[in-house]
């Protein structure tokens, strides 16, 4: 199993990323009480939770040590919405919000890499 934390300093916040187990599996290892609909899911990003040797943070799991750049960019889109959400961006400009997209999506990319080489 694959596990990185993504700091995002301009708003102060975590992504945990966890790979290349079932996605049920991943939230039930880290206490999260996942809903048993997500048996079926590949990936799945969480609502800003509290994770035990992590702290608080959003949580983004694939099944896959390598998911494809589409899984991990729609991943990113929610994480994106989640930050909005916890920080308060109400305004959400559509440049602010493209730059967000490409941080935590590289980000994660970078944090599954050694995977892709």
């Amino acid at each position: 199993m694959l596990k990185s934390e993504i700091k995002f300093p301009l708003f102060n916040v975590t992504v945990l990323v966890v790979a290349g187990e079932p996605v049920l599996d991943i939230l039930t290892r880290l206490n999260l009480e996942p809903d048993r609909s997500l048996e079926t899911c590949d990936a799945v990003s969480t609502d800003f939770v509290k994770v035990d040797d992590v702290g608080f943070c959003c949580v983004v799991a694939f099944e896959s040590s390598a998911p494809p750049i589409d899984i991990i960019s729609h991943e990113a889109f929610h994480v994106v919405s989640r930050v909005c959400d916890h920080v308060g961006i109400e305004d959400r400009d559509e440049e602010l919000l493209a730059y967000m997209a490409g941080f935590i999506t590289g980000k994660i990319f970078d944090s599954l890499n050694n995977v892709y080489h």
